[in-house]
């Protein structure tokens, strides 16, 4: 499985092995944080007194039923991979080609400044409108950008 999250340097099948569990852990948070989602849509659907849009109710039900779908659909596809030691050594030599690695690091560069530029264009436009989105968007961009350098200095150290 080529893909956002999967380029790893593991050596051997046993670690690529662990790597695949401590994915499949990231996996049931990620479940859980849809279950958060579909619950927050029925629960303002029925019980809670708060007037949310029937438009926002449909789109937390919608994106927390995709995330725990596809949250569970990984993990099971790992479950699979994990009894199938060829399919394991396949898909570590995969997730470890260093030319896979460096496609997935340029598609991050190029997709990273797609974002900056639609977040960028959002607030010019946006905020003829809607004064706030600059705001929000704004601290959605600072976050990004935080990241990014702390992040660097960070394995500028280690590397």
């Amino acid at each position: 499985m080529i893909g956002l999250f999967c380029a790893g340097n593991a050596r051997n099948d046993e670690e690529y092995s662990r790597a695949v569990r401590r994915k499949q852990r990231y996996l049931i948070l990620l479940f859980l944080a849809g279950s958060a989602a579909l619950a927050v849509s029925l629960l303002a659907g029925s019980y809670w007194e708060v007037k949310i849009n029937e438009h926002m109710i449909s789109t937390y039900a919608g994106v927390g039923s995709g995330i725990m779908t596809a949250a569970v659909v990984l993990w099971i596809r790992f479950q699979l991979i994990l009894k199938n030691p060829k399919k394991l050594k396949e898909m570590r030599l995969s997730n470890t080609d260093e030319r896979n690695q460096e496609i997935g690091k340029k598609a991050y560069r190029f997709a990273s400044t797609g974002l900056i530029t639609a977040l960028y264009l959002i607030c010019l436009i946006g905020g003829l409108w809607y004064p706030i989105l600059i705001r929000v968007i704004g601290i959605v961009m600072w976050i990004f950008l935080l990241t990014y350098v702390i992040s660097y200095k960070v394995f500028e150290k280690k590397m």
